[in-house]
């Protein structure tokens, strides 16, 4: 199978990114992920799926590269090598399948050999599956991923990234159920992916988090006491933490993105609406005509998961906590006028990536403005307009849960369970006013 290659019993897919896209993907050198089966056919299918989408997101890529000044050139040698290099990661992948099968054929003809002598009383792999009994089976942390897709509903993108969780997890520990899951066993896991040169931040923000979510899962069913996933985040340094723009950077980002106003509305409003709203890039990209909303006399917008931004492509949100009313600031009241005067439906309509989210190409391009802007610091990002608008608001004196209310984040503590959570449209747009131009 093209692709795919079988780690223990669950199949995984393993391509190499071409050359000339290394730079689009972060630096990675390969997309690898688990197909989250067991069964081969469907893995093949899996893998033919995605092989499809990747070559259309890479050829979508390219296509953008053409349009961007001073593209990188791909020498004769570097394609070659390039070449070669994907020819020896097929090769690799072929073999590892191909020893996971002798191995398991071996185990086969020594069961089969032990059976016929008398030796044992049990069949071969395949009937050595575990079958319906009265003793509970064991449970695993990727056979609560089903629960975790009903329940919450996750994104493509999330599913994958808990289903590399557990499998890493999995594997590191050879199967253990949830129920044998130990505090030590998680700190294990963290110290092994220390030892794979992530930093803490994608540490504790990606495994460690889809690890306790899974393990949430398992408590609220009672398979579990506690989750120890829970307190195991590491100490993050300074420089993995994103930063907020300083003055003289936010000025040079809104002079330059002055020039499409009119010809690409959306270079010219996100990052005008994320300095004075403090949404997330996607809560902003995905806003519909219809999510200009009135309260009170006051002209703000809706930030929803409920229906579809376009046909077939849902509404996301961080968590529920997200959902919320912000007035228009001042500076950006012209955006409600502009936004009238739109058809219904997205105002900022573009073609969703692999996983759904519809902003993946203006972040893109966003990333590659930054040299353009002179901003060298890794940390200072389009999430950065958000930690500026959280400083603006300590420093001119908006209630930290007025702040609170306006960027979407959650109450801390038992009183946050209480009351609508919804604070009246005055109290937000009077905090409005007091941050400046």
């Amino acid at each position: 199978m093209e692709h795919v290659i079988r780690r223990g019993a669950v199949y995984t897919y393993r391509r190499r990114i071409p050359l000339d896209l290394v730079a689009a993907h972060g630096g990675k050198r390969e997309v690898t992920f688990s197909l989250g089966t067991k069964n081969r056919a469907e893995a093949a299918e899996a893998a033919r799926r995605v092989s499809v989408r990747l070559d259309a997101e890479w050829k979508r890529l390219r296509r953008e590269a053409e349009d961007t000044p001073k593209p990188e050139v791909v020498t004769a040698e570097e394609a070659a090598q390039q070449e070669a290099g994907e020819y020896w990661h097929g090769v690799e992948a072929a073999e590892e399948e191909r020893r996971e099968e002798v191995a398991q054929a071996a185990t086969d003809r020594l069961i089969a050999t032990m059976r016929a002598q008398g030796l044992v009383r049990v069949g071969t792999s395949e009937e050595l599956a575990p079958k319906a009994s009265g003793k509970a089976k064991a449970v695993t942390l990727e056979s609560l991923i089903e629960h975790w897709k009903r329940e919450s509903k996750p994104s493509t993108k999330a599913v994958q990234a808990a289903t590399r969780t557990a499998v890493e997890f999995d594997n590191l520990h050879k199967d253990p159920s949830v129920q044998k899951v130990t505090r030590a066993m998680v700190i294990e896991y963290r110290d092994w992916l220390l030892g794979q040169n992530l930093k803490a931040k994608t540490i504790n923000g990606g495994r460690l988090a889809y690890l306790s979510i899974l393990l949430g899962v398992a408590l609220d069913r009672s398979l579990v006491s506690v989750n120890h996933a829970l307190g195991t985040a590491l100490p993050e340094d300074d420089d993995e933490a994103r930063t907020a723009y300083s003055p003289e950077q936010a000025a040079t980002i809104l002079k330059d993105t002055e020039q499409y106003k009119d010809t690409e509305p959306v270079k010219y409003w996100l990052p005008r609406l994320a300095k004075y709203t403090g949404a997330r890039l996607n809560e902003l990209h995905q806003l519909r005509k219809s999510d200009l909303e009135e309260r009170d006399g006051y002209r703000g917008i809706r930030i929803t998961d409920k229906g579809e931004c376009m046909a077939g492509l849902p509404m996301k949100l961080k968590n529920t906590a997200s959902r919320r009313w912000v007035p228009l600031h001042a500076e950006v009241v012209a955006f409600w006028d502009w936004a009238q005067g739109q058809p219904d439906g997205a105002l900022f309509p573009a073609k969703a990536d692999m996983h759904g989210t519809i902003s993946a190409t203006f972040s893109k391009w966003y990333g590659r403005q930054r040299a353009i802007w002179g901003i060298q610091d890794k940390a200072v990002v389009f999430h950065s307009w958000r930690h500026r608008f959280a400083d603006e608001c300590r420093i001119h004196g908006v209630r930290p849960e007025v702040r609170m209310a306006l960027m979407g984040h959650a109450e801390g503590g038992t009183a946050g369970g209480y009351g609508s959570g919804e604070l009246p449209a005055k109290v937000l747009a009077d905090a409005m006013r007091l941050l400046p131009a």
